[in-house]
């Protein structure tokens, strides 16, 4: 990332379940702030899975970066983090935890308004580990009452804060003798050193774990609140005494502290009994109601006489078989987030977006609207498919429309996203009520189709031009497709499907050969025919290579059909010669970024944008549509061995690349009427 970077988000990861880190990482990448750096230290975990995962959303979003340590546990990791971020400010997240998807940008508006804080924190919600609300938090808000609530406990919850790099590091970052509550330390130095505040707004979204620390670690947890306790109380008598000159302790000083509250805490009965509640009200909490039920059954069977331990059992009682008494216990409101990001319930946390793709999802059908889902998953999004199985039939239709709003119940989408016009797209318009619509038209669905004439198709592209009236946000996958709308050219981005360019990549024709069983010396066209060979023309195409034959003999045509693997096709494609595309009418073909990701010399007719996608790359050809025409042009370009050089060309519209520009348009839809950019914008409208 070039220039300064306002913002470094700090997660620290370790043993963490792949399911709720999702969730942390999707709530930070879903962020209405547009810039920032997300800094994910790996404490030394070597699961197969995780590390998978972090490779994974690296790979596919530059604001990530993962840094791999050895296991140092998490003071240590933050304290690299810290030096490692090239952000003004840190924002902290948990690897369990989520975060609204305003929380930065409030956050930072804050700190811009109010120059002299160096920490911020907010309000924030408290769940189960499942996700399952239990209450608000209500934190000290000003300077002064967080100063005067740190001796009682914490005034901010870990993850919500954002401070400032510089005062951190001044201060020597978390101190690594605190291996628990390294927060509530370093949060109580800074507070010394400069202005804190909370921010009312509950922005964070807190969750009870059985495997945390203070549910695993109540006594050491207790050992280090005593030990910042007594450091603070002799820090602030120092002060008191010489006002001017104010001493940072030593690190024999701390690791003193810390064994006198050992000391302090484990011989006393009371600090025993406390510390054990603490930890069986942290595992009730967590929703681990066995275990919760057998630490209160210890904690009675040891303090037999004391009330305490009886009345904790007895709320457990009431939170288990009373779910009103448990709303009055844990001041649950019916305002409380229901769920986490990635869960139907989730609140209005991360995008969520509901495709519409027609067909079965099967094999290489609307592949590519698959591929950019996955992407979008990526950039924080969660997506969600809807295939519409029947397109003709008005009885199956309307049991579609009836699965698709069970569908919406369920999602709650902020955008349904048709992936095709004519009956595709007008269902989705009339079928999603009130959510905003966007209509992705692909080729065939406005253009007209020499070789699918008839009223059929007529009345396709005629529901299409209707459909687009109602949709909120067009995209057309080329400049020549958006020129077929009759109405609402406003309003369309010009965006093409894009390309995986980690999957489809140049990997060397021999070797790919000597996978694929092929001979060295043969030339070999690869055509895409598809699912509808008729308009791919397909008969255009063996005519052109009868053509060429003729002076190349022994020339290969090879011909993908709709029942073609696509996980081979990138293999085919690093095997093959060139490709040949014939179609009659297409709107961005992916067939030919494909190509061009792997290098892949290409002969074409001038169809779509294909035009554009191939101009100044070598070793590729544009031709009349006429098998004799298209047979020279492959003759001049097989004549001559080599690959061309469409790689840079097809990294401009590579899935991610694409999947921001999604994003966009998504966050500017979702958004309440009155605060959208106009239509035109330029940010908006794409290159249209």
């Amino acid at each position: 990332m070039g220039g300064i970077v306002v913002i470094t988000v700090l997660m620290a990861v370790y043993q963490t379940p792949l399911a709720m880190l999702r969730e942390a990482v999707d709530s930070i990448l879903g962020q209405t702030h547009p810039g920032f750096e997300f800094l994910i230290v790996n404490d030394g975990s070597r699961d197969p899975a995780l590390l998978e995962y972090l490779a994974r959303i690296e790979a596919v979003d530059r604001r990530i970066r993962v840094c791999h340590e050895p296991h140092r546990g998490l003071t240590r990791s933050l304290n690299r983090g810290l030096e490692l971020a090239r952000g003004v400010w840190i924002a902290r997240q948990d690897a369990d935890d989520w975060s609204a998807s305003g929380r930065l940008a409030r956050q930072l508006e804050f700190l811009r308004s109010h120059p002299w804080v160096s920490l911020c924190g907010s309000n924030a919600w408290t769940h189960q580990q499942s996700g399952r609300p239990l209450w608000p938090t209500d934190l000290p808000r000003t300077h002064a009452e967080i100063v005067a609530a740190f001796p009682a406990g914490n005034p901010f919850v870990h993850g919500a804060v954002v401070f400032s790099r510089r005062r951190a590091l001044a201060l020597g970052g978390y101190r690594e003798e605190f291996q628990c509550s390294q927060d509530y330390d370093f949060f109580w130095r800074l507070s010394e050193a400069g202005t804190v505040a909370n921010l009312e707004d509950r922005l964070y979204h807190y969750r009870y774990t059985a495997g945390s620390i203070s549910a695993g670690r109540a006594a050491e947890q207790a050992i280090a609140y005593r030990a910042a306790r007594e450091l603070a109380r002799v820090r602030a008598a120092q002060v008191r005494e010489s006002p001017e000159h104010r001493k940072a302790e030593t690190a024999l000083e701390v690791i003193a502290a810390l064994e006198s509250a050992g000391r302090g805490t484990r011989e006393t009965l009371r600090g025993v009994f406390r510390t054990q509640l603490k930890q069986a009200d942290h595992v009730l909490l967590a929703g681990d109601y066995r275990a919760a039920l057998r630490a209160y059954l210890r904690l009675i069977w040891n303090h037999p006489a004391n009330i305490l331990a009886w009345a904790k059992l007895a709320r457990y009682g009431l939170f288990l078989a009373l779910p009103p008494a448990r709303e009055a216990c844990f001041r649950l409101t019916a305002a409380s987030p229901t769920g986490v990001p990635r869960t139907p319930a989730a609140g209005p946390d991360p995008l969520r977006v509901l495709f519409v793709i027609p067909g079965q999802g099967e094999g290489s059908s609307m592949i590519f609207c698959r591929r950019q889902a996955q992407s979008l998953a990526g950039q924080g999004a969660r997506i969600a498919i809807f295939y519409l199985l029947s397109r003709t039939s008005p009885l199956r239709l309307a049991q579609e429309w009836a699965r698709f709003r069970r569908e919406v119940k369920r999602f709650r989408p902020h955008v349904v996203h048709a992936h095709y016009g004519t009956v595709t797209a007008l269902f989705t318009v009339l079928a999603s009520g009130n959510i905003p619509v966007v209509v992705t038209y692909r080729g065939s669905d406005l253009n007209h189709v020499p070789t699918s004439p008839g009223l059929r198709a007529w009345m396709g592209r005629l529901m299409s031009q209707v459909a687009a009236l109602g949709a909120t946000r067009i995209v057309c996958v080329s400049r020549r497709l958006k020129g077929c709308l009759w109405w609402r050219r406003d309003r369309v981005t010009v965006l093409a499907s894009g390309v995986d360019t980690r999957l489809f990549r140049p990997t060397g024709r021999d070797e790919a050969r000597v996978q694929l069983g092929w001979r060295q010396s043969s030339r070999v066209i690869l055509f895409n025919a598809g699912r509808d060979p008729r308009n791919k023309r397909l008969d255009l195409a063996q005519a052109a290579a009868a053509a060429a034959r003729r002076a190349l003999p022994g020339l290969e045509l090879k011909v993908l059909d709709g029942s073609t693997d696509p996980a081979r096709v990138p293999l085919l494609m690093n095997a093959a010669d060139c490709l040949l595309v014939t179609s009659d009418a297409e709107g961005s073909p992916t067939v030919v970024q494909e190509a061009l990701a792997t290098n892949l010399p290409i002969v074409s007719v001038d169809t779509g944008d294909v035009a554009e996608r191939l101009a100044g790359v070598r070793r590729t050809r544009l031709a009349a549509r006429d098998p004799r025409a298209l047979g020279e042009a492959l003759v001049q370009l097989l004549r001559i061995p080599g690959r061309s050089d469409g790689r840079p060309k097809a990294e401009d519209l590579s899935l991610a690349r694409i999947a921001r520009s999604l994003m966009t348009i998504y966050r500017v839809v979702a958004a309440p009427e009155g605060s959208r950019p106009a239509a035109n914008n330029p940010a908006v409208a794409g290159r249209g």
